[in-house]
């Protein structure tokens, strides 16, 4: 796809999610990496893997200066229903601007903050792809 065509294809995704209170959307290109965003409303949260199986790694908002125990209801395609806290999650418009920016350019958006949630020793997304180990003993 040209770099027109994956804008309107993403753009057109996210008027779609806009208009929705819940919405769960995936980035791919070539499989891997990806990201993921659940929304709900005004909020999102983010996910990135970098391969099959791995745990990646999830957004934290260090901005977030709300109830510490509030939850955010997400739903997803397949009928789940996850809780995510608020301190993981963005406005709305960070969010798109963030699958906006992976889409166009496989990079992730400097305004999120991640969390490692494969504990694998990388302290950030870009850091060096790891491929999952297979030696466990």
């Amino acid at each position: 796809m040209s770099p027109a065509e994956i804008q309107a294809a993403v753009d057109s995704l996210l008027l779609k999610a806009a208009a929705q209170q819940f919405s769960e959307l995936w980035i791919e290109r070539d499989s891997f990496p990806t990201i993921c965003a659940l929304l709900n409303g005004e909020n999102g949260w983010l996910m990135y893997l970098r391969y099959a199986g791995d745990a990646g790694f999830s957004s934290r908002n260090p901005n977030y200066d709300g109830p510490q125990d509030l939850m955010i209801d997400y739903h997803l395609q397949n009928g789940q229903h996850d809780r995510y806290p608020a301190s993981w999650a963005y406005p709305r418009e960070t969010i798109f601007s963030a699958l906006r920016a992976f889409a166009e350019s496989r990079q992730l958006n400097q305004l999120i903050s991640w969390h490692n949630d494969s504990m694998d020793g990388n302290t950030a997304p870009e850091d060096a792809l790891v491929e999952p180990r297979t030696d466990f003993a």
